[in-house]
């Protein structure tokens, strides 16, 4: 499998021959671990595809769809495929739900005392990290969660970095450039042991769901997939994703 990184976004070419039945899949970052595998899986049981995945902000990806790029959408907020929807580059009738993603803040251990609930953001001695609101979905459900629990302004000072994906948060985090950020309860795992998860709490939760573009030259091929990862959800759910 080719990797390529371009502009912020994660290229996996399942490196397929056959460019009628190409297929590239537009994925928020944070569903690298499950996407992934799903599309390896897909290509094994159908060689004659030729599947592209693209991961990257979900906004970001909304720009690529702008441009006429993809054949199926899969943001990490139906907010965003709202917008898709509304923008007429994402056909309603297609729109599936495969998962759903819960919000948690995370903070080094050795900071943990300083912090018990989410609320004790206020007067924590913290470099908090955020997605960016106009790139990623987490950014933008960030924004709202602080907003709604009262704290953005007081927090807002203690916010050094807003990344355009949720992955690069997870990097700031593991090489010790913040001490705490929002980021999907399903990423954890992938912070190790010297990070304690707080629950947030509240109805801030997003659906994950997956839609075929207006425009795709692959409408079958991408139907076709869309419909396995619905019939292979319990891929999500292992990789930590809420049902």
């Amino acid at each position: 499998m080719l990797i390529l990184t371009f502009t912020g976004a994660l290229f996996i070419n399942s490196c397929g021959s056959q460019k009628g039945n190409r297929i590239t899949v537009l994925a928020a970052a944070g569903l690298k671990e499950p996407m992934t595998q799903l599309v390896e899986q897909y290509k094994k049981e159908h060689p004659k595809s030729d599947l592209i995945l693209v991961l990257g902000g979900s906004g970001d990806l909304l720009a690529m769809l702008k441009n006429g790029k993809g054949d199926l959408y899969i943001p990490a907020s139906d907010y965003y495929m709202k917008r898709a929807v509304g923008l007429k580059l994402v056909d309603p009738q297609t729109v599936k739900v495969v998962a759903y993603h819960v919000p948690v803040l995370v903070v080094r251990k050795d900071k943990a005392t300083q912090i018990k609930t989410f609320k004790d953001l206020i007067n924590a001695d913290l470099r908090i990290g955020l997605g960016d609101s106009k790139a990623a979905a987490i950014g933008k459900l960030s924004d709202e969660i602080l907003n709604r629990t009262g704290i953005y302004q007081k927090v807002l000072p203690k916010i050094v970095v807003r990344t355009p994906t949720v992955n690069q948060l997870l990097v700031y985090l593991k090489t010790g450039q913040i001490d705490a950020a929002i980021v999907w309860k399903e990423l954890t795992p992938l912070l190790g042991r010297d990070f304690i998860v707080i629950p947030i709490g509240g109805d801030f939760y997003r659906k994950v769901t997956a839609g075929v573009t207006t425009f795709s030259k692959n409408r079958k091929g991408a139907l076709d997939f869309e419909n396995y990862l619905i019939e292979h959800r319990d891929t999500f759910q292992r990789a930590g994703f809420s049902k």
